[in-house]
């Protein structure tokens, strides 16, 4: 630091929540979920401070000064479910990260959680916790896009065990003796989990659809396509790769129709990657939905009939000056203030040296998308004439929210 000068020190900014992106309050069959607020201490202590409830918590208050104390800590995580205006118990949602290799270590930033749940004892044996605990998973898939749940509790503890096979998690693994309980010594494990394809198909009674539309002059089987087919077929998707019609003459028209016919019905799990032209005809096909759908108006469309994850691979707008034979199809342009409310995630994917859609063209389709941009350097146009038979960046912004 130079002598006489002095730097002033900014203010750490707080991060926001997960939670913070859900409309609260949300409303079931009979109750209210919202976010724990310090007002909620006294009414959560109520049954916080059972004994009966604290048998099989992982902590457990002392007495009310160590409530007080350490309680307000945890409720940035914690929901509270109201029945007829009274507090009768809260559900954990703790997002995290997921393990990874080290190389993709920034794709699993916040793509999980772990849930968990108590409730006031008077309450028991009507549902209300399982209601309660459906709710927070489908804010989870929904509102949140997270990949995975999961549900820990110690294996003597069979009634939250039955909760989790009610909700629909699945029993993932079993320890033996590897947690200390303050009055049984210690005691067995089990660990459930939820991936959000699993939930999905629960709820649609379908797999969820990945649509891969291919570029001018090419087909379904060209350049990369065929390795993304697979690789989301193993993540549980159903791919769809149509032959848009005459694709060395292609017809805005005719290639809007066969692109919405292959998109079919949108659900939050699905996703469209689009390569080139196929990325313009992906956006006039969602935008024309967008806007069927209000979105244009500022209505918020429902978490569930969102399209999951939008992939535009050396994606633009309009015209494009090294290519003029497409200058009839593009000259439209396409409207895209509605896509972002349309679509949970939307991500750009481009080289540094593309001789066809020139860089600055993705990057200002991304911008008007607000969407980040992953460069791939010395990609060219992505052709499988130049080596590209897998592209891992289209991957990743699918697999983050399936």
């Amino acid at each position: 630091m130079r002598s006489g000068i002095l730097v002033p020190m900014s203010e750490p900014q707080p991060q926001p929540h997960p939670l913070d992106v859900v409309p609260w309050p949300l409303r079931t069959e009979r109750l209210v979920l919202r976010r724990a607020e310090t007002g909620d201490l006294d009414a959560l202590w109520q049954h916080r401070g059972r004994a009966d409830t604290g048998e099989w918590l992982g902590w457990h208050p002392a007495d009310r000064a160590d409530w007080d104390a350490s309680a307000p800590s945890r409720l940035p995580d914690m929901l509270v479910f109201e029945l007829d205006g009274r507090v009768i118990g809260d559900v954990m949602i703790r997002v995290s990260d997921a393990w990874s290799q080290r190389e993709v270590r920034d794709r699993v930033a916040g793509v999980q959680a772990e849930l968990g749940w108590t409730m006031h004892p008077d309450f028991e044996g009507r549902g209300y916790a399982t209601e309660a605990v459906r709710e927070a998973i489908r804010v989870c898939f929904e509102e949140l896009g997270l990949h995975r749940i999961q549900a820990g509790a110690f294996t003597p503890n069979e009634p939250s065990q039955k909760l989790m096979r009610r909700v629909g998690m699945r029993h993932e693994s079993s320890s033996v003796r590897d947690a200390l309980h303050r009055d049984h010594g210690w005691v067995d494990g089990v660990m459930y989990g939820l991936l959000a394809e699993e939930w999905r198909r629960q709820r649609d009674g379908r797999a969820p659809r990945a649509t891969i539309l291919h570029g001018y002059s090419a087909a379904p089987t060209d350049h990369w396509f065929p390795w993304l087919a697979e690789r989301l077929e193993a993540a549980g998707f159903e791919v769809r790769i149509p032959e848009l019609p005459d694709s060395l003459r292609p017809d805005a028209a005719a290639w809007h129709a066969a692109a919405d016919a292959a998109i079919g019905e949108i659900r939050d799990g699905d996703a469209v990657i689009g390569h080139s032209l196929g990325s313009l005809v992906a956006l006039r096909v969602l935008a024309e939905r967008a806007r069927r759908a209000g979105a244009d108006t500022g209505v918020r469309v429902a978490p569930a009939d969102r399209l999951g994850s939008l992939v535009l691979v050396s994606g633009f707008a309009g015209p494009i000056a090294p290519v003029p034979e497409l200058d009839a199809f593009a000259e439209a342009g396409v409207e895209l203030s509605a896509v972002p409310g349309f679509v949970r995630s939307i991500a750009a994917v481009r080289s540094d040296d593309d001789p066809i859609v020139p860089p600055a063209d993705t990057d200002a389709l991304a911008a008007a998308l607000g969407a980040p941009v992953e460069v791939v350097p010395g990609g060219g146009h992505f052709l499988g004439r130049d080596g590209w038979t897998k592209l891992p960046a289209a991957l990743w912004p699918v697999l983050r929210t399936s």
